[in-house]
């Protein structure tokens, strides 16, 4: 008669019972994971993507639809071109069917109220404009001249308030990522849970599933508070192919698609797009810059105003698209003979400004008759194999020599401006001179 082993099969049951208390719990949160808490992230995440790309894009393209009507109606005033007056007609009925539709997506009242002050400011800047049209004296009357100072007040406040419904479509998408931090914590404490069990069975199991899971989701929550935080360049380091895997993967393209909009608002809002160039609001904050650092450390600066000799000729006979060219072209040759340390603006229409920090007239002048003479001696394409060159004049004027604050610094380089160009064009004046 064998002997009797007692607990044998009950010492069976008890390591099957371990079993199923470390498979029933890891087996359970898999379940939980697949089938809620991952939809529901991803989901939110996808939501989040979604929102702020839905939200960046109606107030950008508003944003330039607002900066092409100004352009249209400035060269109108410039020039009295009947093309840019049916072009800025054009524009402004797109620009309000675009407000009448574009606000009614913003879940935030910060954004509805900008987007509301936007367009209040288009509306006094399109009745003023619809007074420039109607204006019988003509579009080069002072009187003309003095509303067209007004409208472009009201067009640049437009588009600081559009400005400011991305900044804050950007902010509550930080925001967003908090949530989604507060969500994987969540996901953190459940799975905590269940593995505290499984290490109570067996500590080795436990070690192995603590680092396959934990690690991570504490990634993840790291990479959402450097997301929160305005980190948009974070990424996961990822190598896994199962749920957390296709979460990080989620979560790398909601950073680089909020980054992507990101930076496409902050060059719309600081760049010209034809030319690449900084735009007028841009020159205006950093020629107030260049006053500050003048009054806290004496260094002086010049500023040289350029405007393209009968573009409008070039635009009535060869085309706008051979105008876009001229205007490109003009660009990057000023580029070329800038420092990295100056500063090239798009002024508006045909008209360019260039900051000099650290120069004197003698050097502006040297620096402006220098490039003047390589443009005229330059030649474009009319892209009908034909080719015409470009000539340019230029005004300079010198912080302080010429000038104490921002509007007398522009006005002196105007002025001289203004008397290069009555000298027949093709000329370099400066200031000092200009008389």
């Amino acid at each position: 008669m064998k002997p009797h082993i007692p607990f044998r099969s009950s010492m069976s049951a008890k390591f099957i019972a371990i079993i199923l208390l470390i498979l029933i719990p890891l087996i359970t949160a898999i379940i939980i994971d697949r089938e809620f808490l991952l939809p529901k992230i991803t989901a939110t995440t996808n939501e989040t993507v979604e929102e702020v790309t839905i939200e960046l894009k109606p107030t950008s393209n508003l944003q330039n639809l607002v900066s092409r009507a100004s352009i249209s109606l400035n060269n109108y005033v410039l020039a009295g071109e009947p093309r840019e007056r049916q072009e800025f007609t054009r524009l402004s009925k797109k620009i309000d069917k675009a407000f009448n539709t574009g606000g009614k997506h913003f879940g935030l009242a910060a954004e509805a109220i900008s987007f509301r002050a936007a367009k209040l400011e288009w509306e006094q800047s399109k009745t003023i404009g619809h007074e420039i049209l109607n204006n019988s004296a003509g579009p080069n009357n002072q009187s003309v001249i003095n509303k067209i100072r007004r409208f472009d007040r009201h067009v640049n406040l437009s588009i600081r308030n559009l400005s400011r419904v991305d900044a804050i479509t950007v902010k509550e998408a930080a925001k967003q990522g908090s949530a989604i931090k507060t969500v994987i914590s969540q996901i953190s404490d459940v799975a905590d849970t269940f593995l505290f069990i499984g290490l109570l069975i067996a500590v080795i199991i436990g070690t192995v599933l603590s680092r396959s899971i934990l690690k991570p989701l504490k990634d993840l929550e790291k990479a959402t508070v450097r997301l929160s935080g305005g980190n948009l360049a974070y990424r996961i380091n990822n190598e896994r192919d199962d749920e957390l895997g296709r979460l990080a993967q989620a979560f790398n393209l909601m950073a680089k698609q909020l980054e992507k909009s990101y930076k496409l608002m902050k060059t719309l809002s600081t760049h010209d797009q034809l030319t690449g160039l900084y735009n007028r609001r841009e020159f205006y904050r950093r020629l107030n810059e260049e006053i500050k650092r003048y009054r806290r450390y004496g260094h002086p600066f010049s500023l040289m105003m350029i405007d393209i000799d009968l573009f409008k000729s070039i635009n009535d006979n060869l085309g706008h698209q051979v105008g876009d060219n001229a205007l490109y072209f003009i660009a990057q040759s000023l580029k070329e003979e800038l420092r990295p340390t100056d500063h090239l603006c798009r002024y508006g229409g045909d008209e360019f400004i260039a900051i000099l920090p650290e120069t004197q007239i003698a050097g502006a002048l040297a620096f402006a008759n220098r490039t003047h003479r390589s443009i005229a001696s330059s030649q474009i394409d009319t892209n009908d194999g034909r080719l015409i060159n470009l000539t340019i004049s230029i005004g300079i004027a010198n912080f302080p020599d010429n000038a104490n604050s921002v509007d007398e610094i522009v006005s002196a380089a105007d002025q001289a401006l203004f008397i290069a160009k009555a000298a027949g064009r093709n000329q370099v004046r400066c200031y000092k001179n200009a008389a």
